[in-house]
């Protein structure tokens, strides 16, 4: 994927910032649609900036960016699973206030914790996925 400069890039020059937290789509008052983004420093904690629509497969929860540009070389904090959902439609809807708090903090910011989520149940863990994250997914491999 080419790179891509997210532009009104909030944090200082050579100041890293992680992706932690996708908001709501909405429509600005030229009637285009952008999406709020939440990145988390450990100096400034969590701010929300909001980017076009289209950006949303070059954002990626985890992915640790810097001047608005993604570090291809420094990995993505977390950890990589593999697997299966028998049924999508097995899951459970919840918003982002009821995942455990050692998980993510929002510092209380409505716009973030409000988030739809699906839990899903594989091999006794659950499995919690931000209905943003499956929108996201299903625009990667698009050019369109």
């Amino acid at each position: 994927m080419a790179t891509l400069t997210l532009r009104s890039w909030p944090f200082p020059e050579y100041h890293e910032a992680e992706l932690v937290w996708f908001g709501s789509p909405f429509m600005d008052h030229k009637g285009n649609w952008r999406i709020r983004v939440a990145f988390k420093t450990s100096a400034e904690g969590i701010k929300v900036v909001s980017y076009p629509w289209g950006t949303i497969p070059y954002l990626r929860i985890g992915q640790i960016y810097s001047n608005g540009t993604y570090d291809q070389i420094t990995p993505m904090s977390g950890s990589a699973f593999h697997f299966t959902i028998d049924a999508l439609n097995h899951g459970t809807l919840t918003n982002g206030f009821k995942l455990p708090k050692r998980l993510i903090d929002f510092g209380k910011n409505p716009e973030l914790g409000l988030q739809n989520i699906i839990q899903y149940q594989a091999n006794g863990l659950t499995y919690c996925i931000p209905v943003i994250e499956l929108i996201r997914a299903l625009f990667i491999n698009s050019r369109y």
